[in-house]
């Protein structure tokens, strides 16, 4: 599918810091669609430069950010 393509690379990005080892920041794996793509597009709409998650989805699309949010919640299936 041609849309994970883009979701795919972004989502490396994520895995970097949301990844199973870790502590202080809140894991990704176990999360909804309708959770990532609400807390994503939060941080877009925020407006705020206060936290880091604002800085990487500023330039996000909400249809980026659907694409990415089905592409994690599908990659976290169990």
């Amino acid at each position: 599918m041609a849309q994970d393509t883009s979701a795919e690379i972004t989502a490396e990005s994520c895995a970097v810091c949301h990844n199973d080892s870790a502590t202080a920041i809140p894991k990704i794996g176990d999360r909804s669609f309708e959770e990532l793509t609400d807390t994503l597009t939060g941080f877009r709409q925020a407006g705020s430069t206060v936290t880091i998650m604002h800085n990487f989805v500023a330039g996000l699309t909400a249809r980026e950010i659907e694409d990415l949010a089905r592409f994690l919640s599908r990659k976290e299936e169990k």
